[in-house]
Formats: structure tokens, C-alpha cells, sequence
């Protein structure tokens, strides 16, 4: 196959509009993988096409970021409690120790997800879904669980030492006692904290799975103009479109 649009015969027609952006590289017309020159506008077509797709058929996508970013802020918000309650920090600096260590996770394994693992399985950069499965379990791992643990004590201390006069021993005298100290208040909360550091896997791993499941059972198909698609389900799936 020449790199020409595929045959979009008995597509409908704005369906057919999106097909045509897709100059298929005839090396690997069985993968749907593009030339490179036109990965850029590629994966913007792919964006446009998850945009405008009926929720029912991709919604992996569409609850990808808003669920990772749920879950992202979880570990921190126990770790925060846990060390706030042990410190009896009460409505002191709660706010901003909060965006610390639950908002700022929460928010960045959301938008490292989107450019790195959702635009990875649209772009098909790698060939092996587990991998990408893997990684992004790494990442939110990273993120969501790791981050907080060095955070928390730094921002919760400051705010009992510095705010509400609390002696606390010093990191650079006695960094020893700080760091024992710092896994007492850890120890409160271990349980549940490692219960949520397993639930970011879980979720992060699904998360994928799904996003790749519903990129290669959607998507893809249309993009490489494979016939997987009956003409009952097709009518259904591509009822928005028509109207």
C-alpha cells in the first residue's frame, strides 16, 4: 500500500474527513503506524477525533486525567493528616500544607499521564502495551506516593516550628532524631498509606489497559480503514456523525 488515504468507501462523510488526514506508511500498514513526518499531524487528528467522539465509546480517555488526578492527591492527603494530627497543627497553614502535598501530586500525575502515557498509546510509539502499562504505574508511583513522603514532613515541620513555635530538633544538628521523629508520625498512617500506594498501580495500570483497549477496538480501526466494524454496529456508533 502507497502512503495514500485508505479507502473510506461507504464511510460517512464527515468520518471521511478524518480518515483522509491519515497518509498511511506502507511499511507498516498493519500496525497503522504513521510516517514520521506526519506523527505531529497525526496526533493532533487523533485529539480532534477523541474531542468530538461520543463519551459511550472512549470514555477511558475522557476520565483518564480527572481519575488519576483523584487518586494522585490520595497518599498525600493521609500523610498530610496523619503528620498534621501527630504535630497538633489543627486550622494552622491546613491550605497550603494541603496543596503541598495532595494538590500539586494530584494535578501533576494527571497532566504527566496526558503527555506521556495517553499520547504514547495515540501516537503507538511503543509496542508493548505492558510496558506502557508498567510506566505508567512508575509515574504515579513516583508522583503520587514518593513526592509526598519528602514533602510532607518539610512543609508540616516548618509550619509547627516556625508557625506555632513547637521545638523541633534541627535537620542540620540532629538530622538523626528529624528523621526519626519524621517515622513515628509515619508509622500512624503507614497501613493505609501503602493500601493507597497499591491502589495508584491498580488504577494507574486499568487506566491504561483501558485507554489502550479502547484506542485499538475504536480508534485504530477507523484510522487504518480495517473492516472490524458490522454495518449495524457502524450505523450506531456513527449516528452522531451523520446528523
Amino acid at each position: 500500500m502507497s502512503n495514500e488515504a485508505v479507502n473510506v468507501e461507504g464511510t460517512p462523510s464527515k468520518m471521511k474527513y478524518y480518515i483522509e488526514r491519515y497518509p498511511q506508511d506502507a511499511s507498516s500498514s498493519n500496525t497503522g503506524t504513521l510516517a514520521k513526518g506526519g506523527r505531529d499531524n497525526h496526533f493532533n487528528s487523533i485529539v480532534e477525533i477523541l474531542m468530538t467522539w461520543p463519551n459511550r465509546d472512549i470514555w477511558p480517555f475522557k476520565v483518564a486525567v480527572p481519575l488519576l488526578v483523584v487518586s494522585g492527591g490520595l497518599p498525600g492527603y493521609i500523610l498530610n493528616k496523619g503528620f498534621r494530627t501527630g504535630l497538633l497543627l489543627s486550622n494552622v497553614g491546613r491550605i497550603s500544607s494541603k496543596f503541598a502535598t495532595v494538590g500539586i501530586p494530584g494535578i501533576v500525575s494527571g497532566l504527566v499521564h496526558a503527555t506521556f502515557i495517553s499520547s504514547d498509546i495515540a501516537e503507538q510509539r511503543t509496542p508493548c502495551p505492558v510496558c506502557v502499562q508498567v510506566r505508567s504505574a512508575a509515574i504515579q508511583l513516583a508522583i503520587a506516593v514518593v513526592y509526598p513522603v519528602f514533602l510532607t514532613p518539610i512543609v508540616n515541620f516548618h509550619l509547627a516550628s516556625g508557625v506555632r513555635g513547637i521545638y523541633l530538633p534541627k535537620i542540620n544538628k540532629n538530622p538523626r532524631e528529624v528523621f526519626l521523629y519524621a517515622y513515628d508520625l509515619f508509622r500512624t498512617v503507614k497501613n493505609r498509606y501503602f493500601a493507597a500506594a497499591a491502589l495508584q498501580v491498580v488504577i494507574a495500570m486499568g487506566v491504561t489497559h483501558m485507554e489502550q483497549t479502547c484506542f485499538n477496538d475504536v480508534v485504530l480501526p477507523i484510522i487504518t480503514g480495517e473492516k472490524k466494524f458490522s454495518k449495524e454496529t457502524r450505523k450506531i456508533e456513527f449516528e452522531y456523525i451523520v446528523k
